[in-house]
């Protein structure tokens, strides 16, 4: 059985999708952050270091990389230390890598590695979202390792096809789509339509713009937000608090385990994502949420995000605004009946297992086996 091993430096709910799937198809070794706790696999753990570093140690880590010392740097912020050896006499099919992080660990396990890399972001078009000395790092690691690297896969079509024609080379597309839940959908009640949005707290995705929409929506309607953050995020966080605070139909609510999102949202109506265009990233952004939104067999309620769109028209699945200011989308929602809402309920319910997980794992594993 053919050796494969993948990497990651941040938890995602697609890396683990992936390691479901393979386990039983390859000899899956992991090297993560976080112990996905999945039977079948060989995990190693790396330390994220940064998250606890003192303030002298991402004085110095700063200073590293202030000073272009990236590979040093790089080892400052995850501890990798004896992995390489204890991974080295072990030879591996084929290496896939999460992002751009992990690809200074990957060479210096294998000089000539058979490579895939999952892209989640577009690398290019990131300035809104890291600081000057932390894009520094990421030029570093594009220019040094992402560029020379030969086969990928990334989350949308509209970021593949903006990937081939700055760097010249394929990129596959394979969603975020969401494993296949048996659910049915829930009844609507006319007197009280529940909206859920879920998901990171970034002030890039401008979660502000729904709060505001719910200043135009009619008295039948009520949104729940259940949010996550990282600890820089919570000035972010505490804005949005505010704001719901000023407001009688916008609640912020407990997160779920990420594995319970889907059947805790399905007592909902309405899945609302407005997404405004900060970068090529989100313009083409085709998220985890979408797809739980589908499987929780919701209405989707979205912006003209492109690739979200696409989708939503496709199957009709719900409304799409024309343009991203708060009061367009409001009002398509006023117009909506019950009857409308259980509509497009009954379509994701339709296309629930077509726009599940089950296509999207099939296209990888031919990825993989086309490498091997």
């Amino acid at each position: 059985m053919e050796k494969i091993l993948i990497i990651w430096l941040a938890y995602s709910k697609r890396v683990i999708r992936q390691l479901t799937y393979l386990k039983d198809k390859y000899d899956v070794y992991a090297v993560g952050v976080e112990d996905p706790h999945i039977e079948g696999i060989r995990f190693f753990q790396v330390r994220p270091v940064f998250r606890t570093m003192t303030i002298l140690h991402k004085a110095i880590t700063a200073l590293l990389l202030e000073c272009r010392q990236f590979e040093t740097a790089h080892r400052k912020m995850y501890d990798y230390r004896g992995l390489i050896e204890k991974l080295s006499t072990t030879h591996f099919d084929l290496i896939l890598a999460h992002d751009i992080k992990p690809l200074p660990f990957v060479y210096q396990l294998d000089q000539n590695p058979n490579l895939l890399v999952d892209v989640h972001e577009y690398y290019f078009d990131m300035s809104n979202q890291r600081i000057p000395i932390i894009k520094r790092f990421d030029d570093y690691l594009i220019n040094t390792y992402f560029l020379k690297c030969e086969h990928f896969f990334t989350v949308s079509q509209g970021l593949a096809d903006e990937y081939a024609q700055k760097i010249g080379k394929k990129f596959e597309m394979i969603t975020s789509a969401h494993d296949y839940v048996d659910l049915a959908p829930t009844p609507v009640n006319n007197e009280k339509i529940r909206i859920i949005h879920h998901g990171f707290a970034s002030p890039a995705r401008k979660l502000e713009v729904m709060i505001e929409m719910m200043d135009t929506l009619d008295e039948r309607f009520e949104l729940d937000l259940m949010l996550t953050s990282l600890t820089f995020e919570d000035g972010y966080i505490k804005k949005l608090q505010t704001m719901c605070e000023k407001r009688k139909n916008v609640h912020i609510i407990p997160p779920v385990r990420p594995d319970e999102i889907v059947s805790f949202t399905n007592a909902y109506d309405i899945g609302l994502f407005i997404l405004p265009e900060t970068n090529v990233s989100l313009r083409y952004a085709l998220p985890n949420k979408f797809f739980e939104f589908i499987q929780a067999r919701l209405c989707i309620a979205i912006g003209p995000s492109v690739e979200m769109a696409k989708i939503v028209k496709q199957y009709d699945l719900g409304i799409v605004a024309d343009d991203f200011k708060p009061a367009t989308l409001a009002r398509m929602l006023n117009s909506l009946t019950r009857e409308h809402i259980e509509y497009y309920k009954q379509q994701c319910h339709k296309h629930a297992r077509l726009l599940s997980s089950e296509t999207e794992m099939a296209k990888l594993d031919r990825i993989i086996q086309n490498m091997l």
